[in-house]
């Protein structure tokens, strides 16, 4: 395995780019064209244990569940939601309400996908997307995580 290490500063952010795989490290820099605003250069990919287990945007899970990745009968990963206490197993998240008009539906999958993803379909609509929607930006406003908006170019 290759790895790179790469200098940070003590302002550098860690930031979830909702529809990116990983957390990404942003740094603030000067902007170039003297306009107002703040402007950021992504430094690269990083890893932040939990992070991945949403905690930021959702809180912490319920007192006894943990994640597992385990992976579906099409040998693709995904998230499974386990109470050892209990025995209980879910694929739904705990700290998610139900899935209102949504379906979880299983796509074939190709190399542009996430490593890691679950389908749901629209049962009103027919629209497919290949992440929670209980995961959107809108969703997450609603549940009041505060949510910055940056262009990337």
């Amino acid at each position: 395995m290759l790895s790179i290490i790469l200098p940070l500063r003590i302002d550098d952010e860690i930031t979830v780019l909702l529809g990116c795989d990983f957390p990404v490290i942003l740094r603030l820099v000067a902007n170039p064209s003297g306009r107002d605003g703040a402007h950021h250069e992504v430094i690269g990919p990083c890893y932040v244990h939990h992070l991945g287990d949403a905690v930021p945007l959702l809180g912490p899970l319920p007192a006894l569940w943990i994640v597992q990745r385990v992976f579906n009968r099409m040998r693709h990963s995904t998230y499974r939601f386990l109470n050892p206490g209990t025995g209980e197993a879910s694929e739904e998240d705990p700290r998610l309400g139900p899935l209102e008009d949504w379906e979880r539906i299983e796509v074939e999958r190709t190399r542009d996908h996430p490593p890691i993803c679950q389908f749901y379909r629209n049962t009103r609509t027919g629209v497919v997307l290949n992440s929670d929607p209980r995961m959107e930006a809108n969703a997450l406003r609603a549940r009041g995580c505060e949510l910055l908006e940056f262009v990337l170019v």
